[in-house]
């Protein structure tokens, strides 16, 4: 049976924003402490990342001593590096060996303390990150309402879909002009986001988006076009793919429910309950996930085959194991 219950709970007020794990360990990024928590046994913590104060005070220097503004996206790559969406400064931050004694933080992508819309060097309030094929970073670049990606090793961005500081909900190819007269036979205007906070990528280059100012989520493919997959959330946030990638999870925030669906993008299926009623509640642990209440669960994550869900408004981080789903 899918069982679910409480993992986290730290002796002192939690805001979880996002939620990462590596190798069984948990981590969860805290917006409000402006730090990254790694999170025990018995739900102590320990931050890897962020001072406590909001803020931005150099890259090369130990994580724990570095200031953080508003962390709201964390993910780690195949080597365990970890990936900070560093939401009010702008940017997105790396630190390998999280933990370690020493480790050091540093920018990969975006100009810290600076923003833009339209830039071809800085982000605008990123708000989650995703690592793609060949370590590609892929970020959900919320204020310009586009989802960039950052070489791992240059930081160079590219645009894979949005048109910049434009809102909108029409599919469509990721390239072409922003709007089309009446009189322009043939003329397909480029798709558009409104508020993109999630984002995931799976082995053949689909990026997965949770497009929450249009309930929507939906999906770029390699081929270069947007469409949308379901549009039956409210206010979704997070998305994760099961190891296989056969499968995204939904952090369908306003519903107060996680929920599913198959992919690729190519076979996609109805979104189907996971976990949550649908009434904000806390309720459930060790029982079957679809009977326990959420609280907004705003961020999920994979780790081998369980599901960590950030319980935004319950101050908990909570799991879901699934028995048949394998690394």
């Amino acid at each position: 049976m899918v069982r679910g219950r409480v993992i986290a709970k730290a002796p002192e007020p939690l805001i979880p924003f996002a939620v990462a794990a590596y190798q069984g360990v948990v981590y969860v990024a805290d917006q409000e402490k402006h730090t990254v928590w790694r999170i025990g046994s018995g739900g102590s913590k320990t931050a890897v990342a962020g001072t406590g104060g909001a803020g931005f005070n150099g890259d090369g220097i130990a994580a724990i001593q570095a200031e953080l503004n508003n962390p709201t996206g964390i993910v780690f790559d195949a080597s365990g590096n970890l990936y900070i969406a560093d939401s009010g400064n702008h940017a997105i931050r790396k630190v390998a060996t999280p933990g370690a004694l020493g480790a050091v933080i540093t920018t990969v992508a975006g100009i810290p303390a600076s923003f833009a819309v339209g830039s071809a060097m800085m982000l605008y309030g990123p708000r989650a990150v995703a690592i793609g094929p060949g370590g590609q970073i892929y970020i959900a670049d919320r204020m310009n309402q586009q989802i960039r990606r950052a070489d791992p090793l240059t930081g160079a961005l590219t645009v894979v879909a949005g048109v910049a500081g434009e809102t909108g909900a029409n599919d469509g190819p990721v390239s072409g002009p922003v709007s089309c007269l009446p009189t322009q036979t043939g003329c397909v205007p480029a798709a558009r986001f409104n508020s993109p906070v999630g984002v995931a990528v799976d082995a053949n280059g689909n990026v997965y988006v949770a497009d929450e100012g249009n309930d929507k989520i939906r999906v770029v493919t390699p081929a270069g076009s947007v469409r949308t997959l379901s549009a039956g959330a409210r206010a979704p946030t997070g998305v994760a793919l099961t190891p296989d990638g056969n499968t995204l999870y939904i952090a369908d925030y306003g519903n107060h429910r996680i929920r599913r669906m198959s992919t690729p993008a190519s076979d996609c299926s109805v979104l189907s309950p996971v976990a949550g009623t649908g009434t904000p509640d806390f309720s459930g642990d060790g029982s079957a996930a679809p009977a326990a209440t959420l609280n907004s669960p705003i961020g999920v994550a994979f780790d081998g085959g369980v599901l960590y869900i950030a319980d935004h408004l319950n101050g908990r981080i909570r799991k879901v194991e699934f028995p048949s789903i394998t690394p």
